[in-house]
């Protein structure tokens, strides 16, 4: 018989180890996981703790940052005459296969 450790034999306990983490893993993957700690934001001084407002703030930094206001001039002027092209929507020379360059 394996050594007892905290009143348990010790395949016991890594069996009790294993399916507190399955069941952990169950849980993150339903969205039903919260880590007991209640995550917060600070901005512009403000400190945010709901959930929301902290995905909302976000959401709006994410979007500044990927705004084509951040480009340079150079690129902005690449990109207006790009976009002036037309696509060949021709379905005949659109399915063409596609070759993977490394």
């Amino acid at each position: 018989m394996q050594k007892e450790e905290h009143g348990k034999p010790l395949y016991l306990r890594s069996i009790v180890i294993h399916l507190s983490k399955v069941l952990a893993m169950v849980r993150k993957l339903a969205g039903k996981y919260h880590s007991g700690d209640i995550p917060n934001l600070e901005f512009n001084n403000n400190k945010i703790t709901d959930i929301q407002d902290i995905s909302n703030e976000l959401a709006h930094t994410f979007s500044n940052n990927s705004s084509s206001r951040n480009y340079n001039a150079r690129f902005q002027s690449f990109r207006s005459q790009a976009e002036t092209q037309q696509l060949d929507s021709n379905p005949k020379t659109m399915n063409h296969t596609i070759i993977y360059f490394q």
